[in-house]
């Protein structure tokens, strides 16, 4: 090897001796995935304990449940929002963001004055901080770079387009520890919204999703420990992941050699089969789905794309049988509901809660088919603000259940924890 090749080979890369990986005594492939607790995708809101400080008499009815986590990226959170207001998130610690159900440039159109509700909406909740901050709390909607508010919407991915949170700032620490304990409020069918924190650290686990024509039957429920051995059976033999691996997990001082770095860089990955979709980009072709996840390698962005890029390309390797080899597809990028990478919107979680104040499954798709045909001019005339919905029962728990944003007195009903 020359002088120009050695100095492009990254320290800790020199070849591992072939030998040396074939005694290497491997792991059986379908050992039990580990650090399964600290998959994001798998937890689950108030998972911390109680907040001390609670609403006291709020005004908004919303539904009491404990809900799917819900898993946003800050690049993902931040994506397509004015350059300003970012430096703000990122100079301001305190800002939370807030993700409406649906979220995107439809959901805006359909609710310009969101933002002043909001900020009632968590004034009203009278969370006792230790001094009087209600006052300071503002609710602001999202910035684009590109103004899309006089854009009809031609077909769903413009309906859904980024930036999907509004930016909650002045809040209180105990407002700021219930509402993101809390997570999600459901005041209304069109009135759902989940607070979270702008997390430059969180990390998604969904590494790839794996696909295949559902008349094969490779496929299915069950497949899931088969789909696994052949990926980390690829995956162990590869030289370059095994090479990139030791490199990332020796830069982070993990101990072992090579082929420990591999086995303990694939130890958390799991399979988990999705279900036979649509090919959003190829009209009437449907696919069978299992979704690839893992612990990211690192936290560092570059060396995490690499990992992916790595996976990926080892994942086209694998095959069903000699004739037939894997394929990653892009069937969805992200649920349009809770943003989630983890499953296609038709299986949401929270679309499918039984007796809540969201929308079901259908009320979603007939709102998104509504939005859509009015965008095409079968519809001569859009529902009148304040009439998108049921009115919902009177009183109790279903008091708030249309569409409309609702405010009650004390008699409605309010989180009320013991």
């Amino acid at each position: 090897m020359d002088q120009s090749q050695a100095k492009k080979k990254k320290p800790g890369s020199e070849g591992i001796p072939a030998n040396t990986v074939e005694k290497f005594k491997w792991p059986d492939p379908n050992e039990p995935p580990t650090e399964v607790e600290h998959n994001p995708h798998s937890h689950l809101s108030q998972r911390q304990d109680t907040p001390t400080s609670l609403p006291r008499d709020p005004k908004t009815p919303y539904f009491d449940t404990i809900y799917p986590r819900i898993v946003i990226t800050y690049n993902d959170l931040t994506a397509s929002m004015a350059e300003a207001q970012k430096e703000g998130i990122r100079n301001d610690k305190t800002t939370l963001a807030v993700v409406p159900l649906g979220a995107g440039s439809a959901w805006f159109k359909r609710n310009p004055e969101a933002h002043v509700q909001l900020t009632k909406f968590f004034r009203d909740l009278n969370v006792e901080e230790n001094a009087d901050a209600a006052s300071q709390i503002v609710v602001y909607p999202p910035e684009a770079r590109i103004d899309r508010s006089g854009q009809t919407f031609a077909n769903v991915k413009q309906m859904y387009a980024k930036p999907w949170p509004l930016i909650l700032t002045g809040a209180g620490e105990n407002l700021r520890k219930f509402a993101t304990w809390f997570q999600t409020f459901a005041v209304s069918e069109d009135m759902v919204f989940s607070v979270v924190e702008f997390d430059e650290t969180l990390q998604s686990w969904v590494i790839a999703n794996i696909g295949a024509d559902p008349n094969f039957g490779f496929l299915t429920p069950g497949c899931e420990k088969r789909i696994l051995k052949e990926i980390k059976d690829k995956l162990w033999s590869d030289d370059k992941f095994r090479r990139f691996v030791d490199f990332a997990l020796g830069a982070q001082g993990v101990a072992g050699s090579a082929c420990d770095r591999v086995v303990i860089a694939t130890q958390s990955l799991t399979v988990e089969f999705l279900g036979t979709m649509q090919d959003e980009d190829v009209a009437k072709k449907e696919v069978a789905v299992v979704q690839l996840r893992g612990k990211p390698i690192s936290p560092i962005p570059e060396t995490h794309t690499e990992w992916l890029a790595h996976i990926r390309r080892i994942i086209k390797s694998c095959r069903y049988n000699p004739h037939v080899r894997f394929d990653v597809v892009r069937v969805f990028k992200a649920c349009t509901a809770c943003k989630s990478e983890a499953h296609p919107t038709n299986t949401c979680p929270f679309l499918h809660i039984q007796h809540w104040y969201g929308p079901s499954l259908e009320k979603y798709k007939a709102m998104e088919k509504r939005t859509l045909d009015s965008a095409k001019g079968n519809h001569e005339k859009s529902p009148a603000r304040g009439d998108r919905g049921g009115r919902g029962r009177r009183g109790g728990r279903g008091a708030n259940r249309g569409r409309g944003w609702q405010t009650v007195g004390r008699g409605g009903h309010v989180y009320n924890k013991d």
